[in-house]
């Protein structure tokens, strides 16, 4: 079970991240990353990046 705000939050964060990534993730993943596109490497690495920094603080410093 996840709180209400938390979604609200997390979608919000994700609108955001879609509109300054200058994409959707996925389309950077599968489309940008098939045609090498420096720009969709660099955001897909930075989306990896920040997504097992977030998995590791949640599960080991807050505890979650």
């Amino acid at each position: 079970p996840v709180p209400t705000l938390a979604l609200v939050v997390g979608g919000f964060l994700v609108g955001i991240g879609v509109h300054f990534g200058a994409g959707c993730p996925s389309g950077h993943g599968i489309c940008g990353m098939a045609r090498l596109s420096p720009r969709s490497i660099v955001a897909v690495a930075t989306f990896m990046v920040t997504a097992f920094a977030t998995v590791f603080v949640i599960r080991h410093v807050i505890g979650g």
